[in-house]
C-alpha cells in the first residue's frame, strides 16, 4: 500500500466518523501529516485514551499497518504549565500522550513496532500562537507523521 492510497482510506475514515473538524490530513512535500485534536484523544491534563478514541486510533492503525514504513507519533501541548505527580511538565503529558498512542496502535492492529517512533515536543513546536483557548486547543494534538 502506497502512502498516497493509505491517505485516502484514512480521509474516507475521517469523514465517515465525522471527525473532520478533529482530524486534519496535510500533505508536504515530503510527509503527509494527520493531525489529531487531542480533544477527542484525551481528557484534560491526563495521558489515557478516552474510550470514543480508542475506535479512531485502531482504524488509522489498520491503514497504516499496510506501509511498513517509519511513522512518527508527536505529541504536543500547549503553553500552559502542568506539574502533577503524573506529568511534572508538558515534556512527560506530550511524550507519554504519544506513547499511549502507539502501545494501543501496536495492541489492536498488531502493526510492527519497529515502524513506530513515539516523541513529545511539549510546548515547543505550537502550529498557532498561544494567544486564546481557541488556538492553545489547537496546538494541543497528536500529530501522525509518515515519510512519502
Amino acid at each position: 500500500v502506497r502512502i498516497g492510497n493509505a491517505k485516502v482510506s484514512i480521509e474516507k475514515l475521517i469523514q465517515d466518523m465525522g471527525l473532520s473538524e478533529n482530524i486534519k490530513v496535510i500533505e508536504e512535500e515530503s510527509i503527509v501529516i494527520f493531525r489529531v485534536d487531542s480533544k477527542i484523544l484525551f481528557d484534560t491534563g491526563k495521558a489515557d485514551l478516552k474510550d470514543d478514541a480508542k475506535t479512531v486510533i485502531t482504524k488509522i492503525a489498520l491503514v497504516l499497518k499496510e506501509l511498513k514504513t517509519d511513522i512518527m507519533i508527536q505529541g504536543h501541548a500547549d503553553d500552559r504549565p502542568i506539574n502533577t505527580a503524573a506529568f511534572p511538565s508538558n515534556w512527560e503529558l506530550s511524550t507519554k500522550r504519544a506513547t499511549n498512542v502507539v502501545k494501543y496502535m501496536v495492541d489492536t492492529s498488531g502493526i510492527d513496532p519497529k515502524y513506530l517512533t513515539a516523541t513529545g515536543n511539549a510546548e515547543f513546536k505550537p502550529i498557532v500562537p498561544n494567544d486564546s483557548e481557541y488556538n492553545r486547543q489547537k496546538n494541543r494534538r497528536i500529530d501522525i507523521i509518515i515519510a512519502k
